[in-house]
């Protein structure tokens, strides 16, 4: 991390469309176009948003999908750092469209860091289940297979064997800080407590079957 960049606060919010079903990557920064040789038109260009377009479905803080990361040259005059000048790199995100664009390219980025996608499956012990919420994300997380079997029409959970075509995937998320399902919660006849996230869909049949719910986390 070059000096003039070290310590900035990141108390700008941006964001990213990150495919056709709207998703849309929300994420902290500094602002980037107050650096040499970087202006507001450099961020255009990877296409990086003040404000999510209206009707996107947005994530935050989203262990995946995550989109790829780019770099562009920076040079200080010594102006930021009071000495000679330093040369070095600020990287950031951008939108998976235009991160290699012919546009990005010419304005100076380079590709850094590959998008991620979010992966489903299910071994004989473990499944990707999936918990739809109300603005029609599918939400990730791990469940024990036998938990899975027992509970998923409970919870209405998804199983992700009949996530196949690409809109589905687009909305796949994996560890976002929002939005979050609501959990369900229920005590065992043994007395010990089972609990996990459920589709909100589904919030009066997990009521009906004794659980305890919270409320779905929107952004």
């Amino acid at each position: 991390m070059p000096p003039f960049t070290r310590n900035r606060p990141r108390d700008q919010l941006r964001f990213v469309t990150m495919n056709a079903q709207n998703l849309v990557f929300a994420f902290k920064t500094f602002d980037i176009s107050g650096l040499p040789n970087v202006g507001q038109a450099d961020l255009d260009v990877i296409g990086h948003l003040q404000a999510a377009p209206a009707n996107s479905l947005v994530i935050f803080r989203a262990n995946s999908p995550k989109p790829p990361r780019v770099k562009k040259a920076v040079v200080d005059g010594g102006a930021t750092g009071g000495g000679a000048s330093t040369q070095a790199s600020v990287s950031t995100y951008a939108a998976p469209a235009a991160a290699t664009s012919n546009e990005a390219i010419a304005a100076g980025w380079s590709l850094a860091k590959t998008a991620r996608g979010t992966t489903i499956g299910q071994t004989p012990r473990s499944i990707s289940a999936i918990a739809r919420l109300s603005n029609g994300i599918n939400y990730v997380f791990p469940m024990n297979s036998t938990d899975f079997t027992e509970y998923t029409d409970e919870l209405g959970l998804i199983n992700p064997a009949t996530i196949n075509t690409d809109a589905e995937r687009g909305l796949l998320v994996r560890a976002s800080s929002r939005p979050k399902p609501g959990r369900a919660t229920r005590t065992l006849p043994d007395g010990s407590s089972f609990q996990s996230f459920y589709s909100s869909g589904s919030i009066d049949t997990a009521i009906a079957a004794g659980f305890t719910v919270s409320q779905e986390v929107l952004f």
